[in-house]
């Protein structure tokens, strides 16, 4: 259960900053 946790945490973390990225991209373009 503790390594599902810190694999949904990092998933988290990963996607945020994804969506965070994404305007720069799209402003850069």
């Amino acid at each position: 259960v503790n390594n599902n946790l810190r694999c949904y945490d990092l998933a988290m973390e990963l996607s945020s900053s994804i969506i965070e990225a994404l305007p720069r991209n799209y402003a850069e373009q």
